[in-house]
């Protein structure tokens, strides 16, 4: 997101005057594409910023993950779909008590021969 919007503010040919359809990512880089007002430009980095933040509280697991995540995926709108399809995965799995957490590939593969084991006896 970083990229895109420095392409947009300083490498993007600037029509003149700007149209409602240009080119965007989100709404504020549209905004920012349709009326070339450097504040829509910085709010798209502001954006950016906090779609950096949400990924690092997400990696660390943080109780406040699924909020920002919603946040961000409404500030980022379309870009930030996926961050919103995360955030509802997050709150029903917590809703429903589920673990979130993934496999590790040797938790995917059989079990043990004394856990085989253990389940033949019983």
């Amino acid at each position: 997101m970083m990229v895109f919007t420095t392409y947009c503010r300083f490498f993007w040919p600037k029509l003149n005057p700007a149209t409602w359809n240009a080119p965007s990512y989100t709404l504020v880089c549209w905004a920012y594409c349709s009326s070339y007002i450097p504040f829509w430009s910085d709010l798209a980095y502001a954006v950016a910023l906090v779609g950096i933040r949400m990924v690092s509280l997400a990696y660390r697991d943080s109780p406040w993950t699924t909020y920002g995540l919603a946040a961000w995926g409404i500030l980022a709108f379309p870009l930030g779909i996926p961050a919103l399809c995360d955030a509802y995965r997050r709150y029903t799995a917590k809703k429903h008590d589920y673990d979130l957490k993934p496999l590790r590939s040797s938790e995917q593969l059989a079990p043990t021969d004394d856990e085989h084991l253990e389940s033949i006896v019983r």
